[in-house]
């Protein structure tokens, strides 16, 4: 054995062991321990009498290199080393619990083999039997590294022997780092070094309590774990984050569980940029948002605007006079005019937050309001507000996380794989589920969430929420169907024009089918394609829609096609074809235009479609069949007596029989319909009618509801009892002065039933049920027949007269068969989708959190401090399940496996099911033979976490305001002398090169946007490091290294 040792040519292990073998007694003194080194060497430890081990008060986080690198001031080093001289109880105690940590945190990082398991028990009854003894010096800083060995008797004249150098009794310092430690022989050096030992140990502190405290917490010997404790463990570890507490200011208008949801939205935006605040309908969303608005305007300094639909201007307006919220409104109507560049508007310009109303009005990407915003809000903290963010499809979500998340990497928390729209297609294949995504970005709860966590009871058991020194309750919701036959009202001629819109070519709408094959794929004939399907379909619907919808607005519908279609052979005849986007929209325009000035502009805006690449032929002729069968169909219809009307007489009997002197009020999806329903109505006094067109229905809402909006009546004016209404009034507005809702045309999609009902069914209703009437047509035939099957017939009678037209309709126009029966079967819950949406939140596992730190603090300390790794056994059954938890960074994942070791659920929700339990649960039987899978498990996560590592390296590329920060930066220091700010220029360009969080990318785009330069470029990078914490304590390195680390937090065996 060499007398120098560097772990290169001769490991320090391999002497240590050698050593011992030859020992009785041993004496350590090290800088910190780990049970990586111990665990090395602790086969040769058994048969000694006694082995001291002396800790350094070093801990490995911190050493005086690094201290002096920190202060860069040799008096304010001196400072640290005397402090360090004299530790009080207080600060030897603090000591002590470092050192324990850190052992704490070697054992949580283990594999849990058996090996690992032999270690700590070994290490246990070693320090019981009095052969292992811990001290930690208190009295300075001890950096020294020595091993001294005592030999057993007759081993000659030698007394024993010692190595000292630079190794911790670590894995690395004993066998992989390149270190420099000396063999010290003779007998003289060896009672040297036994004295000084000595001395040092007798002014030390013990640590074998901490230590077998430690020890005994572990999840090796700690054996007391109930699986109350896993379940508990879990749903805090879940919710542990380093999450940043707002300064909430005192909103006068907020209850506890609006509050609640600010401070969550708050930390959202500040690590995403944006936030879905999708509490269902009549849970104040509003509010919440006015409040965000509130918190970023007076705590952070950033003004705001709101986007949102024309007839919520007026409110949002009212709300932000009215809690002077320093904001201003931008229409979504006027967002989507063609020349609208929000650019060049002023006011808007310095705004750094963005409210949106009703967001899901952003979930298709083509629409010209998309298109005017999406650039605007690179740089801006958005916040959505919407009940329905997936109108259909996920696809709608995603957009609109794209508005305020332009780049498809995520950083911000882990999805697999860790970009965005990877994983939406993984939710497409069934490969992912996309609330692992949305409990990051959207806050979302239900009345029964609410009522659960918020509610408290009355005397008669009833439950309600606190607002103010108000007891405030959710009314019952009432589905009922209105069945009406629509044969009677058509005069028995229903299924005749049904086969008559069969027949329709719908060649106006259907342009490209006439383009000649050889024009096809050119622009911009192309573009005919996809418009031209679209437009089919949808035209179909309407019709049969409008159909069912009142026989006014059918009769308008027809009159209107017959118009258009002959439209249409003039233009033909005078030699252009009137195709593309605008050239249809300005035909709608006729009725209030010159002939001659008419067919010049839509000749002008069709110039780009040469009539020479069309069949002109054809289509003329295809065009002509439909004036013939629209001609048929209005001559048809053209006698109906409104007498007859079946529909409309269902309407009145239930107003005057059953709903008279109560405000109602009615939804219909056609203005067409409101005009002709508000003039067969008006009879009953105190009606009025709502629809886009109507300039002043602000004011009509008032009249109609003015105790919700707290407006008092002028003497002229007369409070409207039942207002008829289009969907403009089915957003965003509180209505709750009614609470009777009649759907006199279902829209397909029961998104919009959502928000129709919506605006009565709110916490604090005037009455304590809401009604909701929804009119169904049946035939005379179905009469006998179960609604099931009615319903069934219905939806088949669609598809029949819709046929193939419906597989390229927009998603929200297709009809959505399940929910349609759930909504005519009166099932209420359609209302919250309470189905579909109430899944498991991170609101709810804080919630669970919060109710044991107010009813048992103690219990709650007790799982903060319980080590992670620990486990226990559920239930006494012959079928085992293992379930684990492990985590890496940010990166965590809950998993049950079978005794085959196979997967079989790793869905959090449905573990969280399968774990949950009350506290009285006992532990189960304890067979542990399952856990030896465990190394293997974690094995697997590695691997998984290393790919998943590889995928967001791959994935994050320098952003384009990241280029321009760094290429300004390398202009800085190439052309300044002063070495300060050379090295300034360096040290920011390390920063901002690394991956950032969106908020910081933000600002970023602001700098480029703005051009900064030179010193207002450094100015503003430092408040932007400053503002985010972008400088680390800790070393990159040190860093990735522990996020690079797996641990098993818990686990638990479960005998079925």
């Amino acid at each position: 054995m060499p007398d120098i040792i560097d772990n290169r040519n001769f490991l320090l292990s391999e002497a240590i062991k050698k050593m011992l073998s030859s020992s009785d007694s041993a004496k350590f003194v090290i800088g910190y321990f780990f049970l990586s080194g111990f665990k090395e060497i602790s086969d040769y430890l058994k048969d000694l009498n006694e082995i001291k081990i002396l800790i350094g008060n070093a801990t490995n986080k911190e050493t005086i290199e690094q201290l002096v690198e920190g202060y860069k001031k040799l008096d304010k080093v001196r400072e640290v080393l005397e402090k360090g001289n004299f530790l009080n109880k207080s600060e030897t105690k603090i000591l002590k619990n470092d050192t324990s940590k850190d052992i704490k945190e070697t054992i949580e990082f283990m594999d849990q083999d058996e090996r690992d398991e032999e270690i700590i028990k070994t290490l246990d009854k070693l320090i019981s039997e009095g052969k292992v003894k811990f001290k930690i010096y208190t009295k300075g800083r001890l950096h020294a590294k020595a091993y001294i060995f005592d030999y057993k008797e007759g081993k000659g004249y030698e007394k024993g022997i010692a190595i000292v150098g630079s190794s911790n009794l670590t894995l690395s310092g004993l066998t992989n780092n390149t270190e420099l430690n000396v063999v010290v022989n003779g007998n003289e050096n060896h009672t040297q070094l036994t004295k000084w030992f000595e001395e040092l140990w007798n002014e030390s502190e013990d640590f074998n309590e901490d230590l077998m405290r430690t020890l005994e917490n572990s999840w090796v010997l700690n054996e007391n774990i109930t699986p109350y404790d896993i379940y508990i463990k879990t749903i805090y570890s879940l919710i542990e984050r380093e999450e940043y507490t707002p300064t909430i200011l005192d909103f006068p208008f907020l209850t506890n569980f609006q509050k609640d949801a600010l401070k969550q939205a708050i930390n959202i935006i500040e690590k995403f940029g944006g936030v879905f605040i999708s509490d269902v309908v009549g849970l104040g969303k509003t509010y919440i948002g006015a409040a965000l608005i509130d918190y970023y305007n007076k705590v952070k300094g950033e003004k705001s605007f709101v986007i949102c639909p024309a007839s919520l201007k007026d409110m949002w307006e009212d709300i932000i006079e009215k809690y002077e919220l320093n904001s201003h409104v931008l229409s979504m109507g006027k967002l989507s005019e063609r020349n609208f560049n929000i650019f060049e508007e002023k006011k808007f310009k310095d705004r750094g937050v963005v409210l949106i109303d009703e967001s899901h009005e952003f979930r298709h990407t083509e629409t010209i309001r998309y298109r005017n915003i999406s650039p605007f809000l690179q740089d801006k903290k958005v916040i959505c507000l919407t009940a329905t963010p997936r109108c259909n499809t996920h696809w709608d979500i995603y957009n609109q996380i794209k508005l305020f998340h332009p780049e498809d990497s995520i950083s911000e928390f882990s999805i697999n794989p860790p970009n965005m729209r990877e994983f939406f297609r993984n939710v497409d294949e069934g490969k992912a589920k996309l609330k692992e995504f949305l409990r990051n970005i959207l806050i979302r709860r239900t009345r029964k969430f609410i009522l659960k966590w918020y509610g408290k009871e009355d005397e008669n058991g009833k439950k309600y929420v606190e607002i103010g020194d108000k007891k405030q309750y959710f009314p019952q919701r009432i589905l009922q169907t209105q069945e009406y036959n629509i044969e009677k009202t058509y005069n028995g001629l229903y299924d005749k024009i049904r086969e008559k819109i069969k027949e329709l070519t719908l060649a106006r709408y259907n342009l490209y089918d006439y383009v000649y094959a050889e024009y096809r794929t050119e622009s911009p004939y192309l573009e005919l394609k996809q418009a031209s399907q679209s437009l089919k379909g949808l035209m179909r619907v309407i019709l049969f829609k409008r159909l069912e919808s009142s026989v006014e607005a059918f009769k308008k519908t027809i009159s209107n096609l017959i118009n258009l279609n002959w439209l249409m052979v003039e233009a033909i005849n005078t030699g252009f074809i009137p195709a593309g986007e605008e050239a249809q929209k300005y035909m709608y325009q006729y009725e209030s235009k010159e002939e001659e000035d008419f067919f010049s502009m839509l000749e002008e805006l069709s110039i780009k479609y040469d009539i020479s690449a069309f069949d002109v032929d054809k289509l003329m002729d295809d065009i002509k069949i439909d004036i013939k069968i629209l001609q048929d169909i209005d001559k048809m219809i053209s006698n109906i007596d409104i007498k007859n009307d079946d529909k409309l007489n269902v309407l009145k009997n239930l107003i005057e029989k059953n709903l008279k002197n109560r405000k109602v009020l009615i939804f219909t999806e056609y203005s067409d319909t409101a005009d002709y329903l508000y003039d067969n109505l008006n009879y009953l006094e105190k009606v009025e009618k709502v629809d886009s067109k109507r300039k002043d229905w602000m004011n009509v809402i008032k009249r109609f509801a003015p105790r919700s909006n707290n407006y008092e009546l002028k003497n002229s004016e007369e409070e409207i009892e039942i207002l008829i209404s289009t969907d403009i009034l089915s957003q965003g507005l509180n209505l709750q002065d009614a609470y009777i809702v009649i759907n006199y045309d279902l829209h397909w999609n029961p998104v919009r039933l959502i928000q129709r009902i919506g605006r009565i069914d709110r916490i604090g209703a005037i009455n304590d049920k809401v009604y909701c009437f929804n009119f169904l047509p049946e035939k005379e035939i179905e009469k006998h027949l179960g609604l099931k099957e009615r319903l069934s017939r219905r939806i088949q009678e669609i598809h029949d007269t819709i046929g193939e037209d419906t597989k390229i309709l927009d998603e929200t126009e297709k009809l959505n068969e399940e929910e349609m029966y759930v909504i005519y079967s009166g099932d209420e819950k359609i209302l919250d989708r309470e189905d579909e949406e109430e899944s498991l939140t991170l609101q709810e596992l804080k919630n669970i959190i919060n109710e044991i730190e107010k009813n048992d603090p103690q219990y709650l300390e007790k799982i903060k401090n319980m080590q992670d790794g620990v486990r226990s056994y559920r239930g006494f059954g012959e079928e085992k399940y293992l379930y684990t938890y492990l985590k890496c960074g940010d990166y965590e994942k809950l998993y049950l496996f079978n005794e085959n070791g196979d997967v079989v659920d790793d869905d959090l929700e449905n573990i969280l099911t399968q774990i949950k339990c009350d506290p009285s649960e006992n532990i189960g039987k304890k067979d542990k033979e399952m856990f030896k899978i465990i190394p293997d498990v974690k094995r697997k996560f590695e691997e998984e976490v290393k790919i998943l590592m590889d995928k967001k390296i791959i994935s994050r590329k320098l952003t384009p305001q990241q280029n321009y920060v760094l290429k300004e930066l390398q202009i800085i220091y190439e052309k300044n002398d002063n070495f300060e700010i050379k090295e300034m220029a360096n040290k920011y360009s390390e920063i901002f090169k690394k991956e950032l969080i969106p908020i910081v990318q933000k600002e970023l785009r602001i700098i480029k946007r703005e051009n900064y330069k030179d010193e207002y470029l450094l100015e503003k990078l430092k408040d932007i490091i400053n503002k985010y914490n972008l400088l680390r304590e800790k070393k990159e390195e040190e860093i990735r290294k522990e996020e690079d680390r797996t641990k098993i937090i818990c686990s638990e065996i479960i005998n079925i």
